[in-house]
């Protein structure tokens, strides 16, 4: 082999090293067959998932008759599609060889037991010890997180695990939307506010408004259409009780429209101001036993609404 032959072959040598090291996925990844990491999940009905983030605010999420619900917001329902996507993700994560198999490197890819990004267990129905206890950490590249289970030296590296899609706040595990009415099927709407009530009437295209006064159909529609789409900022717990000032709203909305021939009204109530909220409110859909949170721009386009805002 000549001079020139040695030279390249010792560029080529370097050129796979770097890949290696620049491109740990695919170096560490590769050997054998991926595995599981938690397979006692494909046999496990899970009754209750705990999510705690790295300031050690957890969330609980549990099943009850059959449903997912929030523990710390009182049992409010949970979006039952997220939490499958969850434990859906948590079975499906395939690993190969750990990039670390010590101790000593947990703090630095953040996943020690107390300083994790998340840690998320969860338990079959029943209770008893955690079926899966896992330990997010960091992310050395985009659609990469370290993770390792509890008890366990490994590390590895997994793909399509973001920490923020495990947030361990009620509000990322709810269905946010406020008022299920599409906005154009709505025909009537009635405001009370204090005293003063104002009725808008759709007839044709076209709306009509009590008391008296020339209506702007092309205001009303825009109010509607914000209206059906306020998002929930956070469940708040069960509505019963003067906390949440439901006993003297202050405002209620009725939206009405006429679905499969029969006529439907939704109502929405505005009670008191969030302590130490800047702004937020409270406010409960009809028909729910819980009292939600709504942004201070959310809660506006329901308060202190007046014949002039819906005039020509």
């Amino acid at each position: 082999m000549t001079r020139t032959h040695w030279i390249l072959t010792g560029l080529l040598v370097a050129q796979v090293a770097l890949l290696a090291i620049v491109s740990p996925w695919s170096s560490r990844g590769g050997a054998g067959e991926p595995q599981a990491l938690a397979p006692a999940l494909a046999a496990t009905t899970a009754g209750r998932v705990e999510i705690r983030g790295d300031e050690g605010k957890t969330l609980t999420l549990a099943r009850a008759d059959g449903a997912w619900t929030i523990g710390e917001a009182d049992g409010y329902p949970a979006d039952a599609a997220k939490v499958d996507d969850l434990l859906g993700d948590l079975k499906g994560i395939l690993v190969r060889r750990p990039v670390v198999t010590s101790s000593r490197y947990h703090a630095t890819l953040n996943v020690t037991e107390l300083e994790a990004e998340r840690r998320i267990r969860v338990f079959a129905e029943g209770a008893g010890d955690p079926v899966v206890d896992l330990l997010v950490g960091s992310s050395p590249n985009y659609g990469v997180t370290h993770v390792r289970l509890a008890g366990d030296d490994r590390v590895y590296e997994v793909r399509d695990l973001r920490t923020y899609d495990i947030r361990p706040d009620a509000g990322a595990w709810i269905d946010r939307k406020l008022v299920e009415v599409p906005a154009e099927d709505v025909t009537a709407v009635t405001i009370r506010a204090d005293t003063s009530t104002i009725t808008l009437t759709k007839a044709g295209d076209g709306w009509s408004m009590t008391p008296s006064g020339a209506a702007d159909s092309a205001k009303i529609d825009t109010w509607i259409r914000g209206v059906t789409g306020i998002l929930i900022s956070e469940p708040a717990g069960r509505a019963d009780g003067p906390a949440f000032g439901f006993d003297a709203p202050a405002a209620t909305v009725e939206l009405s429209r006429t679905k499969d021939g029969a006529a439907e009204t939704v109502t929405l109530r505005v009670g008191a101001e969030v302590p130490g909220g800047e702004g937020t409110w409270y406010a409960r859909r009809d028909r729910s036993t819980h009292a939600v949170v709504l942004s201070s721009w959310d809660a506006e386009k329901l308060l202190r609404k007046k014949p002039a805002d819906f005039a020509k």
